[in-house]
């Protein structure tokens, strides 16, 4: 096996708007750190496979698809090789279509910065590739760091993580970060940026933070689940992340060795049915196409969630491959995925709930 690690500034020049909370009333002036893409590129001889990570709320599926086509030619690639997913941080510009209805206005020629920086950043991760050993573990997540803000359930919440040495890792963790609030107008990461830096410094290598299913939960604010009024301050949140890759590096003695082969084991699109809520009405159109992607690294599974999935979907997704599993959130954003169904504002941020069954449905079928 080879593997590689790439990345890429996507930090848009201030002032921009940022996307996330619709309690802001003005653009960012400032930048908190930058954003950036990551890769993570595999190659065992015979398949290759390049995933990138970008520090964004989301992309549109007619955002996303169009940059992966860039990745894909540039690394002489079929699409179905090439993923993209996001760290969902509240605190950069949208990359998403139709946003500047929500005060999200994308900054002009944002969506070319990201495209290039993908491509910057997977072109480093193919030509960094070198003989490395993989390594893969699912463990619980400790106490104290998230809950279920609709007080849903939060049953056995884990991480998973994959490590290439040498080269880097990634931690793959359902978490908003979102601790920051609407009262910081600064472009940023929330906590991720201190999270893969605390990796780095402790694992080496190159870290790359893979939100998973993290549509209902969010991260304990300093003041506990009583509320996030005042919001955590940045020494707070950085304090947070660098916590949380605490967490990570006390269990790497716990990775076991990975071996096998790559193969794609699902790219297919389906036609969801959309309706019966406020974002639905604004499509349009009765459905909506939505692509599935999912990859085998040995026995593990790399699989694409097309939205924000709550905690209880990707519980049944994990356990439906025998929780061998990296579930790779926003890739790309097709709203929330409340499951189960019930009356929270996530349900009008998503496409009715037969798209959300039809998606749910599709990703319970396990390939082979």
């Amino acid at each position: 096996m080879r593997a590689g690690f790439g990345t890429a500034d996507i930090t848009p020049e201030p002032p921009v708007f940022l996307a996330g909370f619709g309690a802001r009333n003005k653009a960012a002036e400032e930048i908190a750190e930058p954003l950036e893409a990551r890769a993570i590129y595999l190659d065992d001889g015979r398949t290759k496979l390049c995933l990138i990570v970008c520090d964004l709320l989301g992309m549109s599926h007619d955002i996303s698809r169009p940059i992966r086509e860039h990745v894909a030619s540039a690394l002489a690639l079929g699409m179905d090789n090439v993923m993209i997913a996001c760290t969902h941080t509240h605190h950069a510009p949208s990359a998403m279509a139709g946003t500047e209805a929500l005060g999200w206005p994308t900054p002009k020629g944002f969506i070319a910065l990201v495209r290039d920086g993908c491509v910057e950043a997977a072109e480093h991760a193919r030509d960094n590739a070198t003989d490395a050993a993989l390594s893969f573990a699912r463990f619980a997540l400790p106490d104290g760091f998230a809950f279920n803000r609709r007080g849903g359930s939060y049953e056995e919440p884990t991480l998973s993580v994959l490590r290439a040495d040498p080269g880097g890792i990634v931690a793959n963790i359902g978490i908003h970060p979102v601790l920051l609030g609407p009262e910081s107008y600064a472009v940023s990461t929330d906590w991720v940026a201190s999270l893969r830096t605390e990796l780095e410094c402790e694992a080496g290598g190159t870290a790359i933070e893979l939100t998973g299913a993290l549509g209902d939960i969010n991260p304990l604010p300093p003041q506990g689940e009583s509320g996030y009024e005042p919001w955590a301050t940045l020494e707070q949140t950085v304090d947070f992340g660098k916590r949380l890759g605490q967490a990570v590096i006390a269990r790497l003695g716990d990775l076991q060795p990975l071996d096998g082969e790559l193969r794609i084991v699902r790219h297919e699109t389906i036609e969801a049915p959309v309706g019966g809520t406020g974002l639905a009405a604004l499509v349009g159109e009765s459905s909506m196409p939505v692509e599935f992607l999912e990859w085998a690294i040995g026995d593990v599974r790399l699989v694409s969630l097309p939205g924000e999935a709550f905690h209880a979907l990707g519980r049944e997704v994990s356990a439906g491959r025998n929780d061998r599993v990296l579930l790779a959130g926003l890739a790309p954003w097709h709203g929330y995925l409340p499951v189960p169904w019930g009356e929270g504002y996530e349900e009008g941020v998503s496409f009715g709930p037969d798209f959300v069954d039809a998606i749910r449905t599709k990703l319970l079928d396990v390939p082979l």
